[in-house]
């Protein structure tokens, strides 16, 4: 090998810019449209591979908890489901709105309403249009059976009822079911309206009674058109 000496300032400029269009050269081949759509195309494949491995996972906790549901172990069921929700990807919805709803349905075997529309109202945040958790939220609601809940449980079969064809098996019980809750709807809805008026007739008096009157005082006269009251003073 020829010994050239040390470089001169001119040389040793020239091989600077001759390594930097290299490096120039290097970083352009590397990131060429086909280079990058390679490697998105390479973290998609490997960020389905892992979501796939994690819903795997998450199902064999779902068939756990199925196995401790049918033996009536709901405690353990639940836990079984909350561990695949954990382990879900978030992008797994449908799978994701029936962890929630076996959830749902361990709670209705325990007669726990309020848990069970929460966790039905999960599912569906998660999957609006799944009826099986909008079918047993509905008959939470009835349980629970308040005004507020009777009218959720009317509203969520009547959407049942419009969602499934007529063919469908439960078609004819979600007719029974809107048949049945709305006379009980309107007898809980004069019970809590009669229940509200005495309060707010026993607030009333401790009040009017400091000037020497009381609710007989004023009489209330509803509308039978609009169903709203107007309330005149009688001595």
């Amino acid at each position: 090998m020829e010994y050239k000496g040390p470089l001169n300032k001119k040389e040793k400029e020239d091989e600077i810019l001759r390594t930097s269009n290299e490096k120039v050269i290097d970083y352009k081949n590397e990131n060429t449209d086909e280079n990058i759509e390679e490697k998105e195309n390479s973290q998609v494949l490997k960020d389905l591979c892992q979501d796939e491995k994690l819903i795997k996972e998450a199902n064999e906790n779902k068939f756990k908890g199925n196995e401790l549901f049918y033996q009536a172990f709901f405690d353990e069921a639940i836990i079984s489901y909350q561990k695949a929700l954990d382990i879900s990807p978030l992008k797994a919805k449908h799978e994701r709105a029936i962890y929630y709803a076996n959830i749902a349905e361990c709670y209705i075997r325990k007669k726990l309403w309020d848990q069970a529309v929460e966790a039905c109202t999960n599912a569906l945040k998660e999957d609006p249009e799944y009826i099986k958790a909008l079918h047993r939220r509905a008959k939470a609601n009835e349980k629970i059976g308040t005004w507020h809940s009777l009218d959720a449980a009317l509203l969520d079969y009547e959407d049942i009822k419009k969602r499934l064809p007529g063919s469908s098996p439960i078609h004819k019980s979600i007719k029974e079911s809107i048949s049945r809750v709305k006379p009980i709807l309107s007898e809980v809805q004069e019970r809590e309206k009669t229940q509200m008026l005495n309060k707010l007739k026993d607030l009333g008096n401790n009040i009017l009674g400091k000037f020497g009157l009381s609710t007989d005082n004023f009489k209330a006269v509803q509308d039978p058109q609009t169903g709203n009251y107007s309330i005149s003073f009688q001595k």
